[in-house]
């Protein structure tokens, strides 16, 4: 998404995102992010910011099944240009481009926001049940007739 500072109108307006990105832009065979929603850029004579929340959906694989799937979420953007700052006075893990006119790119800003959002454990069903870890059957298509240790009950205080 590129965003022209010079042609911006002053205050509020709407942009609707829809993105490709490839999630390791460095591997030719990555996975494909599919970032979607509305903006709201809201240009002020100090910077634009902009914020809304914007659909993600890639596909990937189950982290207990290994079945592949869609995996969809939501990320939140917010994304300031300062137009007074210079990139001296921004810390490195502030999310500001510092740029006075001209065209802006924000599209690697955005790859990194659905990266950043994306869930620590990805699951294709929160009851998705993984593998039997002695006989390898896949517990979601069938049972298996193995015996489950008792475990220690120390460890039933973890979550």
């Amino acid at each position: 998404m590129k965003v022209n500072l010079d042609t911006l109108a002053i205050g509020k307006s709407t942009e609707v995102v829809e993105e490709y990105f490839l999630r390791f832009p460095d591997e030719a065979d990555s996975d494909k992010l599919l970032v979607s929603g509305d903006v709201t850029l809201d240009n002020t004579a100090a910077g634009v910011l902009i914020s809304g929340r914007v659909n993600v959906s890639t596909d990937t694989d189950c982290s207990n099944c290994l079945e592949p799937f869609e995996l969809i979420y939501i990320a939140d953007v917010e994304i300031f240009i300062d137009r007074v700052a210079t990139q001296v006075d921004v810390s490195e893990s502030d999310w500001v481009i510092c740029q006075q006119r001209g065209v802006v790119d924000i599209s690697e800003s955005l790859r990194d926001v659905a990266m950043l959002s994306r869930p620590q454990r990805i699951v294709c069903d929160e009851e998705c049940n993984g593998f039997c870890v002695q006989c390898g059957k896949n517990l979601n298509e069938q049972s298996c007739d193995c015996k489950t240790e008792e475990t220690d009950s120390r460890w039933d205080a973890l979550p």
